[in-house]
């Protein structure tokens, strides 16, 4: 799955149910090119995740990487939020938030 918004922000927000059928999700990997994404109350799953951000809001969102997750945003906002990775996992952020302890 590519999702390539050239510049323009991409809004994923209230897409949690209990059967997991909406959100963004992808069946192998997802590569999410954007300029803000809003993921607040959101759920995004892939087998693989490459994201490219200038802000991202992870806010009570779920982000679920089966295999390895790449990140680049300048803020990654992940208070109240579920960010799982079950392969190696690279963050590279100015600003990290977050209420868990990781």
């Amino acid at each position: 799955l590519t999702l390539q918004t050239h510049g323009a922000a991409l809004i994923n927000n209230d897409t949690q149910d209990a059967e997991k059928r909406y959100g963004i999700q992808a069946l192998g990997n997802a590569d999410i090119q954007t300029g803000d994404l809003t993921n607040q109350a959101g759920y995004i799953v892939a087998n693989g995740l490459n994201l490219n951000a200038n802000r991202v809001d992870n806010q009570n969102g779920v982000v679920l990487s089966q295999g390895a997750s790449f990140v680049q945003a300048t803020t990654l906002d992940n208070r109240q939020g579920q960010w799982l990775v079950l392969g190696d996992q690279y963050i590279q952020t100015q600003m990290f938030k977050s209420t868990k302890t990781y």
